[in-house]
């Protein structure tokens, strides 16, 4: 039911984020507080993308275990391509986004991925993920030979809610509701980008799955 190899692999780089996180401080709030006394934090804790990883694992060990058609040249070239799509992420749009900004309108977020405008260790290992992540997925849509429609859409989904969540708009639901977590201080709900890229995420995974199922 599951390929074994992705599922191994996609777990310790789960995994691993949490253990990473802990040892150097970036696990929880308190952790995260010493650090950066006064300044909006997004501990691993909090981080929805972090929880929406783990189902999704499964889900990708489910595809590769599905399509055996998928052939070392595609795998490898797919997965080259996807961690150069996921180091471009985190090194020029994640990363640059936790820098001082003089704008004092703009909330800067220090996260357990990204600090300072650099990659942390922690987001090392979600670079990596990502990178197979992405590659499966390209590999689903482009050289899967047995075209199954509900599977398709399935990982269409999978993906528009990736984005959504790993924006933080389920966090920032949770805050407009509770006024809680109060370190956290951006306002995901509000935000331009993140509901540009929502949308554009949607746009893009609908447009992937309907050229996939009528003209490829």
């Amino acid at each position: 039911m599951f390929n074994h190899t992705v599922l191994v692999i996609g777990l310790a780089l789960w995994a691993g984020q949490f253990y990473v996180a802990g040892a150097f401080g970036w696990l929880t709030g308190r952790q995260m507080r010493r650090q950066f006394p006064g300044k909006s934090i997004l501990p691993l804790l909090w981080h929805g993308g972090i929880w929406y990883d783990f189902p999704l694992t499964f889900y990708l060990a489910y595809l590769a275990q599905r399509h055996p058609e998928w052939e070392f040249y595609p795998w490898t070239g797919c997965l080259v391509l996807g961690y150069a799509a996921s180091w471009y992420m985190h090194t020029y749009v994640y990363a640059p986004a936790t820098q001082r900004n003089p704008d004092p309108t703009i909330v800067v977020t220090q996260e357990a991925h990204t600090q300072n405008g650099k990659v942390s260790a922690v987001g090392w290992l979600h670079e990596a993920f990502f990178g197979m992540m992405f590659g499966i997925v390209i590999l689903e849509y482009v050289f899967s030979k047995r075209v199954i429609a509900s599977e398709l859409w399935t990982t269409s989904a999978f993906l528009v809610g990736l984005v959504f969540v790993g924006n933080h708009m389920v966090l920032g639901i949770i805050k407009a509701l509770t006024g809680k977590p109060r370190q956290y201080r951006a306002s995901p709900l509000t935000s331009r980008i993140g509901w540009t890229t929502v949308i554009g995420c949607a746009i893009a995974a609908t447009a992937a799955a309907l050229i996939r199922l009528h003209f490829m």
